[in-house]
């Protein structure tokens, strides 16, 4: 049955007694006293549920790298280690083309009727001629071409070329081409078995009834991997000189473009100055006839008119000067060469330099006969418009300058002739169509040529052409160290010699200075700023190990509490001695003073240089300066220390392009030892005017020679003259027609002198730090036309921070960096940059925890890995 209400409910099964009893319970329960807690039972087993998940809590703080204790030497060498071995090859194979050469060519008579030159007349005064040859590559016949046929002869020579030229002895131009005494023979017929000949028409003459002619002919192949200019493998040349032509005799000599340019020297990469058969620069004239007309008048235009010639030559299409007649000119070997060094190159010694070119011919050139407006205008601007220094030629109405007029000064050029002429007084009688003979001659009432130029550089050589460095030596004579003091002792027989003493310290046996001589310490602001426009009025600064001995005592400028100068010193036998303790290092550098370092063994060597300057007549003068390498521990001269056989770079080297080093660039006290660079051109020094490049001269002397431009952030951009030139700078090679020659600057690699152009050992080579990229804000330029592009324009180079960087990115990069700079490449640089920190170290500056700047911190941990 079921309970009222209660649907859907099955009947209770509860006996009723049961349920008589629990009431029973309940009332007794309700009305009896309360019984106490039982004791507390175990602790049940742990609930296998899992509870809801948790609110997420606060971000925790972001784990510190240390960025110089996770960093890891280079491993450049792993997959570069022959890099440099690489890049030498190539050029080898370049010097070899020549003497090695596949292929050899002779110019004979190959047919048997005995005559090797032949002419056909072919209507009244017009000729054809041809020469036969024969050609052979490895010793046997070279074979392209059908027999009897000049379809496709030589198609598989990549450069070739055959040209016979008339000779007229005593003419003002012995070879002419402008009235077809210089015909191509640009028809080659192969005739089998290596044997071929070279015709071509129109000539004017008939090398039968030529008193003198020469015929020429090369090949070239095997491109090789350079940038620039296409250099071969193989080059092959010879030629045929005829009567009055063996006559011929060229005022240069070769060794002076070899010097330069290498040897032997291959103009263009397959034209060589010296061929077989024919007068050294006599292969020349094939092209560079001497009744040439001239094609570049840029050149001239370019340091003449520099804002005419850079807003025109800029425009599309280009234009050419409104002017073309002032600057006419005959092609040949002298003009071109001229001009180019003297305009369009950044020649690297002085123009007035002619005895590099014209060793021991100075005489034949330097005569009163050669004293004309053509040789003049070859070298020098006519006008200069705005170019002379910072005095402009624009004036006001009343005569004075226009200042607001941009100077397009280029110091290192020579004078433009209106310059030279205002400056004498004499501009009211002189003008550039004026015969200079008639004034310009012995017994004239002007001066000779020779007077205006010796020949020499007034900087390097006396007038009778001695080296001013070999008639004045400087010695350090002894050094010594007791304590912290170093005595240094120096002689001169020439006393009127001021020189500058330096000093500074290497790091772990390393071949880069820890602690440079150029480099303001941080005690006490006693020494003057010899960088102020007015040092002696100037706040003082912190001293260097740099001191100028220009008396006893020395002058005020020279005060220096680094050093004492002894009461014997005295002119041609100077005394110094130096305190090595006195000198205090900036907090950031986290370096210990010099005698703890010497402790330490962080130093065990000091570097004395001795700068010699010397002013003759006016002038400062090239002498060497003088190095001497000290053991602070052993307390000896150290014999060879990265210099005389175990030299990095040879000096002599260096000279055959500046033929003393520091007299275009520093000053001449500089010249004569490569070791002094390395006491101011320090690694541990961003580049001050190069860019995103470390002040390391391995760093800064492969950026200039791959022509990164300097203090780019300078440049106004907006204007024309300055747009262009820097798009021209960029644009040049070296000369030794590619920069793959290591050994142009580099010690000579043998099977006793190690290769040293290849990836520096850290061992033996600090970290470096490179400067930061440069914002440009006054503009950019077309690179490929030098347009300029004025503001808002802006380079596609961004902000590149300053980085400290292994060697081997510092020395490698150098020069790699520079390329993609003056390309304004900046993905190629990020990925540069991207590829040195996989493969070592690429660290953002900054300074650590304790304020140690970077650089220094990171040389202390790389230096350690090699202990």
């Amino acid at each position: 049955m079921k309970f009222a209400g209660a649907h859907g409910f099955t009947q209770s099964r509860v006996p009723l007694i049961a349920m008589l009893a629990l009431a029973a319970i309940g009332v007794a329960g309700c009305s009896g006293d309360d019984g106490k807690n039982g004791a507390t039972g175990p602790t049940g087993p742990a609930s296998t549920i899992p509870g809801p998940t948790g609110p997420t809590g606060p971000t925790g703080p972001t784990p510190t790298v240390d960025v110089i204790a996770s960093a890891q030497p280079e491993s450049c060498i792993t997959c570069h280690g022959e890099q440099g071995s690489d890049h030498q090859a190539v050029y080898r194979d370049y010097l070899d083309a020549k003497t090695k050469s596949q292929y050899r060519i002779s110019i004979e008579d190959v047919t048997g009727d005995g005559k090797a030159v032949n002419s056909t007349q072919t209507a009244a005064g017009v000729y054809t001629l041809s020469f036969e040859f024969k050609l052979t590559k490895n010793g046997l016949p070279y074979n392209d071409g059908t027999v009897g046929s000049s379809t496709g002869s030589l198609a598989g020579l990549p450069q070739k070329r055959f040209t016979i030229q008339a000779y007229f002895e005593g003419n003002q131009y012995p070879f002419q081409g402008q009235t077809n005494y210089t015909t191509s023979l640009g028809t080659v017929t192969f005739l089998g078995d290596g044997k071929y000949t070279a015709s071509g028409t129109g000539a004017k003459w008939d090398p039968a009834t030529q008193a003198g002619w020469q015929a020429y002919g090369y090949v070239a192949a095997g491109v090789l991997e350079t940038e620039g200019m296409t250099l071969y493998a193989d080059v092959a040349d010879d030629g045929l000189a005829f009567g009055t032509a063996n006559n011929y005799a060229s005022t240069a000599v070769v060794s002076g473009c070899e010097a330069c340019h290498g040897a032997p020297y291959l103009k263009h990469g397959y034209r060589a100055a010296v061929v077989e058969g024919l007068k050294d620069f006599a292969a020349c004239k094939e092209c560079h006839y001497d009744d040439r007309t001239g094609g570049h008048l840029d050149w001239q235009w370019m340091v003449d008119q520099p804002y005419e010639w850079a807003t025109r030559s800029t425009q599309t299409p280009a234009l050419g000067p409104p002017d073309p007649t002032k600057y006419a000119y005959k092609a040949s070997v002298m003009q071109d060469t001229h001009q180019t060094h003297a305009m369009e190159f950044p020649y690297p010694m002085s123009m007035a330099n002619c005895t590099t070119c014209h060793k021991g011919k100075l005489d034949q050139i330097l005569v009163d006969k050669n004293f004309t407006a053509t040789t003049c205008k070859s070298c020098h601007a006519v006008d200069g418009k705005d170019t002379w220094g910072t005095a402009c030629t624009d004036k006001n109405a009343d005569g004075t300058d226009n200042t607001t007029t941009p100077c397009y000064a280029q110091p290192k050029r020579p004078p433009a002739l209106a310059q030279l002429w205002a400056e004498s007084g004499t501009s009211s009688f002189h003008t550039i169509n004026a015969p200079c003979g008639d004034c310009h001659k012995a017994g004239g009432v002007g001066s000779t040529f020779k007077t205006y130029h010796s020949g020499y550089d007034k900087k390097i050589y006396n007038a009778s052409g001695q080296r001013y460095s070999d008639l004045n030596k400087v010695t350090i004579d002894s050094v010594t160290l007791t304590g912290n003091v170093m005595d240094v002792k120096i002689s001169s027989a020439n006393t009127a010699i001021v020189p500058e003493l330096t000093i500074s310290f290497y790091g772990y046996d390393a071949k880069q200075m820890l602690v440079s001589s150029h480099t303001r310490d941080a005690g006490a602001l006693t020494c003057y700023n010899d960088r102020a426009a007015n040092p002696l009025t100037a706040a003082k600064v912190g001293c260097r190990y740099e001191i100028a001995i220009d008396g006893n005592p020395v002058t005020t400028l020279q005060t220096n509490r680094l050093f004492t100068v002894m009461a014997d010193s005295k002119p041609g036998a100077w005394h110094v001695q130096a305190d090595l303790a006195g000198y205090v290092q900036p907090t950031s550098y986290g370096l210990a003073a010099i005698p703890t370092l010497i402790t330490q063994g962080k130093v065990k060597k000091a570097e004395i240089a001795v700068l010699p300057a010397l002013v003759v007549g006016g002038e400062e003068v090239a002498v060497s300066a003088v190095t001497y390498t000290y053991d602070l521990v052993a307390k000896a001269q150290v014999a060879n220390y990265y210099q005389g056989t175990n030299a990095v770079v040879s000096t002599a080297k260096c000279n055959l392009c500046h033929d003393a080093l520091g007299t275009t660039f520093h000053e001449p006290s500089y010249s004569g030892n490569v070791t002094v660079c390395r006491t101011c051109h320090v690694t541990t020094s961003g580049g001050a005017h190069l860019e995103m490049q470390s002040r390391g001269i391995d760093s800064y002397v492969h950026a200039i020679h791959r022509f990164q431009y300097f203090d780019t952030n300078t440049v106004d951009f907006s204007n024309p003259v300055f747009a262009k030139r820097y798009q021209l700078h960029v644009e040049h090679g070296f000369p030794n027609f590619t920069i793959k020659n290591c050994e142009a600057c580099h010690t000579t690699s043998s099977s006793t002198v190690p290769v040293n152009y290849n990836p520096p050992s850290q061992t033996k080579s600090m970290p470096g730090i490179e400067s930061a990229s440069w914002s440009l804000t006054k503009g950019w330029v077309d690179l490929t036309t030098g347009k300029a592009l004025p503001p808002p324009a802006m380079r596609t180079i961004g902000n590149i921070p300053s980085y400290v960087v292994g060697p081997a990115n510092r020395a490698c990069g150098g020069c790699h960096r520079g390329i993609l700079i003056n390309e304004d490449a900046e993905g190629e640089l990020v990925s540069f940059n991207s590829h040195t920190a996989m493969g070592g170290y690429t660290v953002a500056n900054g300074k650590t925890s304790s304020g140690v700047d970077y650089v220094y911190a990171m040389i202390e941990r790389m230096m350690n890995f090699y202990k």
